[in-house]
């Protein structure tokens, strides 16, 4: 219960995570140090994808998969970014099995 009414905040008060927003969103709130709800965003996503509990394993999968979203935004700017940061939680889970 609690997640789902986790999911359902984060989907109201994040643009993001509604699909809404795009990759060249991230890059600029990172810019310009303004960029906790898109942190809150991955570390979110990554949490409902794996399903870990563990704040530490989460958290150093989130920061990884967040590094590669800004790396790949960088790049392709037009990209919707909760498909972007979808792909890069499943490349990086996958890895680390």
């Amino acid at each position: 219960m609690r997640v789902v009414l986790a999911a359902t905040i984060a989907f109201w008060f994040c643009p993001a995570a509604s699909g809404a927003d795009y990759c060249r969103d991230f890059t600029r709130a990172a810019r310009e140090h303004d960029d906790a709800l898109y942190q809150g965003f991955v570390y979110g996503y990554v949490m409902g994808w794996t399903r870990n509990r563990n704040p530490i394993a989460t958290r150093a999968v989130a920061d990884q998969v967040s590094r590669l979203t800004m790396k790949y935004c960088l790049e392709k700017p037009s990209d919707d970014l909760s498909s972007v940061v979808g792909m890069w939680t499943e490349v990086v889970v996958k890895s680390l099995k």
